[in-house]
């Protein structure tokens, strides 16, 4: 046997730099983005034997972030071949993209995608009410945008998915362009027997009075109160607002009778 090894242990090895980090845990840091500094030093500890510093790993998350945008990046780039799919595994489907070219770079990127599936409207015109509830959310990610979404209500008063849309940003003409395509999705020609339900969206007002002017327009009653309340925050009043929707879905009941409406 040799003599006693009595060196100290070092835990700092160059072959750890940014790159190799970076695409060691690239996976790990797309799904817990909110994983602290700490979190992840000790996390590379356990698993390498490494000692890195907040430096490094600052530098990581940075390194980290530009390989995963650079591959949302990419997944643009097939949106046609995405589309082409879509198509060929459900003919009669609606999809429809577009493109906008930059004035800077003259590159074409990305700007609109509506998708309703065949089977969702054969099922919606022949099981659902003819009314429409639309809303709409911004995506969280490298790449902003909204997402419109339209549903319905079944035979069973069940929410069903009928389409939905990618776009650039909430206005009018957006709203304008998803609500276009429902209309020639659904058929919505006589307006008077459908309903459109939704919350104060920007533009959506003035689109659903522009593309559909004979259907009837309500707004979500939560939606509204969520409004009402930042200025008047009372329970008194939140029971006043119960106390009118009862009323006004009685008054509803006593003119359907009235008309003969069953």
């Amino acid at each position: 046997m040799g003599p006693e090894h009595r060196c100290g242990r070092t835990f700092y090895y160059k072959c750890a730099n940014l790159d190799f980090l970076a695409r060691h845990y690239m996976e790990f840091l797309r799904m817990n983005r909110k994983v602290t500094v700490d979190a992840f030093k000790e996390k590379v500890h356990k698993k390498l034997n490494v000692n890195i510093t907040k430096d490094q790993v600052y530098k990581t998350f940075v390194k980290a972030k530009i390989l995963i945008e650079g591959k949302y990046r990419q997944q643009y780039t097939r949106i046609w071949d995405y589309c082409e799919e879509l198509l060929s595994s459900n003919p009669g489907s609606t999809v429809h993209v577009e493109i906008e070219v930059d004035e800077d770079s003259g590159k074409e990127r990305f700007h609109r995608l509506y998708i309703c599936f065949t089977a969702l409207k054969k099922g919606f015109k022949e099981g659902c009410h003819p009314g429409l509830g639309v809303d709409g959310c911004h995506l969280r990610g490298p790449h902003s945008g909204v997402l419109l979404t339209a549903v319905g209500l079944d035979a069973n008063d069940c929410i069903y998915h009928v389409a939905y849309a990618v776009v650039e940003t909430e206005n009018k003409m957006s709203w304008n362009w998803f609500i276009e395509f429902l209309k020639f999705d659904l058929k919505i020609h006589d307006q008077k027997r459908w309903t459109c339900i939704s919350d104060r969206q920007k533009g959506l007002d003035s689109a659903i009075q522009e593309i559909l002017p004979g259907v009837e327009h309500k707004h979500c009653v939560r939606h509204l109160y969520n409004n009402f309340k930042k200025h008047h925050p009372s329970e008194t009043l939140k029971g006043k607002v119960s106390e009118i929707l009862k009323i006004a879905g009685e008054l509803s009941d006593i003119m359907k009778t009235f008309r003969g409406d069953f």
